[in-house]
């Protein structure tokens, strides 16, 4: 399965831990059959527009990283989104990322 997250979550962390690499790619890169788990309804706007494809809000938690799942990041750089935002704010910027286990 492949995985949407704009958060890294604990429970995404093995108990015997993990090294990770976060290779950047461009938001048109990002699969149209991952699975969201971008828990706020603005911020599922905001991806939705950049990636091209419906990020629908969804509060699932990703499974922990390993080599058998795929995970994209998505990273928020700048102010607090005001509630009901749409689109980025002025100085805001959204960077994606494929997250893969370090060999």
């Amino acid at each position: 399965m492949r995985y949407l997250l704009n958060a890294i979550p604990g429970a995404c962390i093995p108990a015997q831990g993990i090294m990770l690499d976060f290779v950047p790619i461009a938001a048109s890169d990002v699969p149209q059959d991952v699975v969201s788990c971008i828990g706020h309804k603005d911020t599922a706007a905001i991806v939705s527009a950049l990636v091209g494809f419906d990020v629908p809000e969804n509060r699932q938690p990703a499974p922990p990283f390993s080599p058998d799942c795929e995970h994209f990041f998505a990273r928020y750089r700048g102010p607090r989104l005001p509630e009901g935002a749409t689109q980025l704010p002025d100085g805001a910027s959204l960077d994606f990322f494929r997250v893969e286990v370090a060999p």
